[in-house]
């Protein structure tokens, strides 16, 4: 036999708890025990009662007397009683899956995992920059190195030779990424944008004959 059970506080008639037992005095004195446990202080109905001081006033009311003792069918009807009363000291509720947990809690998971991310990438950052300014000087003789090498010739080499943008001006391959950003580069798209756009909108474009 199962007991369906509801734990309320005098003094605190907006808080309270729904649980499942087969004897009901043994887990009343499992409940006060357990606010003298370190390591299920962090639960959040011992939480309550140790910052309450509630472990010696607390009320038990039985919900109903399960004649099954079958352990599934009695977790069934405790989250019927859970879902239906919504204690706001429960959290775990029975035989709830995983992906029920997941839609139920979707926002506050994508907001929890966004805000580690975001101090994930913030401690990554530190490091790195903290890592580019303490082996500066080595990477810099190691480049140096390189360049004398036959391979790092070879790429001197590709960085010098001559192109032509197509703005029509000539350059060297290695400065094509700072040409990009100049004004007079910007320019020339720009002047071919709004040309473009005088061709397309043009009356000549337009056939009067129709």
């Amino acid at each position: 036999m199962y007991f369906i059970y509801q734990l309320y506080f005098e003094n605190f008639p907006d808080f309270c708890y729904i649980g499942m037992t087969k004897n009901i005095k043994t887990r009343l004195r499992l409940h006060k025990s357990a606010c003298n446990n370190k390591h299920k202080k962090q639960i959040k109905l011992y939480d309550f009662m140790i910052k309450n001081n509630l472990q010696d006033k607390m009320n038990c009311l039985i919900l109903e007397e399960l004649e099954t003792n079958e352990k599934d069918e009695a977790k069934k009807i405790e989250r019927f009683y859970i879902e239906t009363i919504k204690p706001n000291l429960n959290v775990s509720i029975p035989l709830r899956t995983s992906k029920e947990y997941f839609n139920e809690n979707k926002k506050d998971i994508y907001y929890r995992r966004n805000i580690k991310n975001i101090r994930k990438r913030e401690r990554n950052r530190q490091k790195s920059s903290e890592y580019y300014y303490k082996h500066k000087k080595e990477r810099l003789e190691k480049h140096k190195l390189y360049l004398l090498t036959p391979k790092g010739i070879q790429a001197r080499e590709k960085q010098k030779r001559r192109i032509i943008c197509r703005c029509g001006k000539e350059i060297s391959f290695r400065s094509l990424r700072y040409h990009i950003k100049c004004d007079e580069h910007k320019k020339f798209l720009c002047d071919i944008i709004t040309s473009k756009n005088k061709l397309i909108y043009s009356n000549k474009n337009i056939n009067t004959n129709i």
